[in-house]
């Protein structure tokens, strides 16, 4: 059974199991997506029983929802995702238009695979509360327009610029997605920060832990911790401030943002973590959190080496020449 394009009312087709084999696209999805992508109205509680029951089998064997697809296999679905209701597509933004610009406006680099852009500070990559302006709404209208499904496949803040990935159909999206879970991608960032760290450059290896809202750091063998490691190098300081570059070895939430917390030197404009003893110019309040992810080096294939650069917007850009540094 395909995604349907209808609305959400029962089938009539009569219950049937479902044999699928998994298309090249698929290959390297996690079963919990795969379903999410081909039945997208099927509940998660009915989705969590099927497994518990196995209900569902890859190749004859019973699976789980991490358990990962190759290109190939078969699929053994039961007979209730057969008369699933059908999934309502989304109407595309009433501004679609303008929101496809503003993404062209973005990108630095594209290839059959993938689209790099160069984020601004202040656009959320998801919608939520209060959040009307998002990158999932821009990616939607891309699709309508272009005919071309972009996926998110990593995060960046809200407040934080710079480099991010959008993978052009789901077998790219499989790939980057693997390789940033696999720490096969090289990042790095920039960041000016208050005070001067103590050493020119250093590890900071410190697990974090979700404390309401935000993050914090947590004492070793915590549970709910999660390891969190940082490479930082001092690229240039002035008598308040610091330019750091900053190599996160691992991805956890907030994770740089707390950990130039932790070693005493909060970033510039953090509204989250930044100390209340480090008053701001009106000018860095107008230009936010001072963290751009200004580099990434990684291979699809591993033969040909992708290197892409964002440069600093112009707000950010003036920021760090306020700060007294002189980014090329």
């Amino acid at each position: 059974m395909q995604k349907g394009r209808t609305s959400n009312t029962p089938s009539t087709t009569k219950a049937h199991v479902i044999h699928r084999v998994v298309a090249d696209d698929d290959d390297g999805c996690r079963l919990d997506r795969w379903l999410q992508r081909h039945f997208a109205t099927l509940p998660r509680d009915m989705a969590g029983k099927l497994y518990r029951t196995g209900q569902i089998r890859v190749d004859g064997k019973r699976a789980r929802g991490d358990t990962r697809l190759g290109a190939g296999q078969t699929l053994r679905l039961p007979p209730q995702l057969s008369v699933l209701p059908a999934e309502t597509p989304k109407p595309p933004p009433a501004d679609s238009q303008t929101l496809v610009q503003k993404l062209s406006g973005l990108i630095l680099f594209q290839n059959h695979d993938l689209i790099a852009i160069n984020k601004p500070a202040g656009l959320a990559v998801q919608g939520g509360m209060g959040i009307d302006d998002h990158l999932d709404g821009w990616l939607q209208a891309w699709a309508h327009h272009k005919k071309q499904p972009l996926k998110l496949v990593h995060r960046l803040d809200r407040d934080t610029s710079g480099l991010l990935l959008l993978a052009k159909g789901a077998r790219a999206a499989n790939t980057l997605a693997a390789m940033f879970r696999d720490k096969n991608m090289h990042k790095v960032y920039w960041a000016v920060v208050h005070g001067k760290p103590p050493h020119p450059q250093g590890v900071i290896s410190a697990p974090l832990i979700k404390r309401g809202e935000t993050m914090a750091v947590a004492k070793p063998g915590t549970a709910g911790a999660q390891a969190a490691t940082t490479r930082y190098v001092v690229l240039h300081t002035t008598g308040d401030y610091s330019w750091l570059e900053l190599q996160p070895e691992t991805g956890r939430t907030h994770q740089l943002r707390v950990h130039c917390l932790h070693m005493g030197c909060p970033i510039v404009g953090d509204p989250l973590y930044g100390r209340k003893k480090f008053p701001l110019t009106d000018a860095q309040k107008k230009a936010g959190l001072h963290l751009h992810a200004v580099h990434m080096v990684f291979s699809l294939d591993g033969k040909k080496t992708i290197s892409l650069s964002a440069p600093l917007p112009p707000l950010r850009r003036k920021a760090w020449q306020n700060a007294g540094f002189q980014p090329k």
